[in-house]
């Protein structure tokens, strides 16, 4: 039995001493969520510490790295395990999983397992007694901090699109807006308004992470090591049915927080929306630039997007062209439907019925048919 558990105790000291011949000491811990940390201004460095970095705001990758204008320890003792003492004078918090190591007798690092989280802050730690080899050495402890990236949140909902142009939404719409940073769900619920227009009280909602089917896809290297290079993108549901035709704001507070790091947003976003309202028809006009007449070519214009089978069963003319087939041409998510000019007669008047069961993309129809006089020209 003594041999037995003797057996494992050799092996554990084997372990502690593999670790213990790196030049480098070991920081274990992983939290989940973050502690909060002080701001700390940059403190002027004594005169023999050359550089501190990162300071302010850091990019993810960014390493903790203090140049010192003299070594530190012998270059010959670059590997050395009793190094370990000197590197224990060096802390972060909170404590990431990495190391701190000497890159050269004059420069020490922290080498992370990962990424520092985005909107965070970091405390670096030289400790008193620190010295160098030419007897230079604090006297007391030299500290200051670093945020990494804060919360941007992008992809807002809006009701224009690139021309900036209305795009109105659904009255039952799940809305999406993208994050640098994971979340903290309850936050967000807290942290948003759903205001309809002129209106102070918000409506109520429900905000969820969109889930997508990735169980088949391996992370890659990056994604291993820095799981913020990913975006977050989020869901805000509304639990009532929205007004039509109706303007409605969403406001993003400050103070949104994480899921790991330990600084809330700082800036307030707002986007607005419009939901549908009844489909009109808004008039006849006319290509420019190319065209078979001198005018232009005939084209419906709409306030929404047009079903285009049901262009085609509910836009007729008189009289009937000779040829009928692709006389009306309509497009998915497009508001206007075309005539084909190379089937209408030149000096011609023609009678455009645009019938009542005229469909838009949200299930709407005209309610009423629309009846145009339309003279071709030259």
């Amino acid at each position: 039995m003594v041999l037995k558990y003797w057996k494992y105790f050799i092996l554990g000291l084997s372990l502690v001493l593999t670790i213990g011949a790196c030049s480098s000491f070991y920081v274990t811990s992983k939290p989940e969520k973050l502690p909060m940390v002080d701001l700390i201004i940059t403190p002027p460095l004594p005169e023999w510490i050359e550089q501190i970095t990162p300071k302010g705001e850091a990019a993810s990758l960014n390493q903790i790295r203090i140049r010192f204008k003299e070594p530190l320890i012998p270059l010959e003792t670059l590997d050395s395990p009793e190094q370990q003492e000197k590197l224990k004078q060096f802390e972060i918090f909170p404590k990431f999983p990495g190391k701190f190591r000497f890159l050269t007798p004059k420069m020490v690092g922290f080498q992370p397992e990962e990424t520092f989280p985005k909107s965070s802050r970091v405390k670096v730690t030289l400790k008193s007694g620190l010295s160098d080899l030419k007897n230079h050495q604090l006297d007391e402890d030299l500290a200051w901090t670093f945020n990494t990236e804060p919360v941007k949140l992008t992809n807002l909902p809006t009701s224009k699109d690139t021309n900036n142009k209305l795009k109105p939404i659904e009255i039952n719409p799940t809305l999406k807006f993208t994050s640098n940073v994971e979340l903290d769900l309850a936050s967000v619920t807290k942290k948003i308004k759903l205001l309809p227009d002129s209106k102070t009280e918000s409506l109520p909602f429900i905000v969820s992470l969109e889930t997508l089917e990735t169980a088949d896809e391996e992370e890659s290297p990056i994604e291993e090591f820095d799981p913020s290079s990913r975006e977050w993108n989020y869901l805000i549901t509304p639990q009532v049915t929205l007004e039509k035709g109706t303007k409605y704001r969403l406001e993003f507070d400050s103070g949104i927080q994480t899921l790991k790091g330990n600084l809330p947003s700082q800036t307030p976003f707002v986007s607005e929306v419009e939901t549908y309202s009844n489909l009109e028809f808004s008039q006849l006009k006319f290509s420019q630039g190319s065209s078979r007449f001198v005018k232009g070519n005939p084209m419906l214009e709409f306030n929404h997007e047009i079903v285009p089978d049901s262009a085609v069963e509910n836009i007729t003319i008189e009289p009937a062209p000779k040829e009928t087939k692709n006389l009306i041409i309509a497009y998915e998510n497009y508001n206007i439907v075309r005539l084909n000019p190379w089937l209408l007669e030149p000096d011609t008047n023609y009678k455009i019925t645009i019938g009542a069961n005229t469909k838009d993309k949200f299930g709407q129809i005209l309610g009423k048919p629309v009846v145009l006089d339309y003279q071709t020209g030259d």
